[in-house]
C-alpha cells in the first residue's frame, strides 16, 4: 500500500503544471510520510 501511494504521488508530481505546485505537494507528501513513520 505504501508503494502504491508513493507511485501515485510520483505520477501526480509529473502531472502538475508548475514547479510551485510540485514543491508544495512534495512538502505535503514529506510531512505525511514523516508523520506515519514517526
Amino acid at each position: 500500500m505504501r508503494i502504491e501511494h508513493f507511485c501515485q504521488a510520483f505520477e501526480s508530481i509529473f502531472l502538475m503544471p508548475t514547479l510551485k505546485a510540485q514543491f508544495d505537494y512534495f512538502v505535503m507528501f514529506s510531512r505525511y510520510e514523516l508523520h506515519y513513520i514517526a
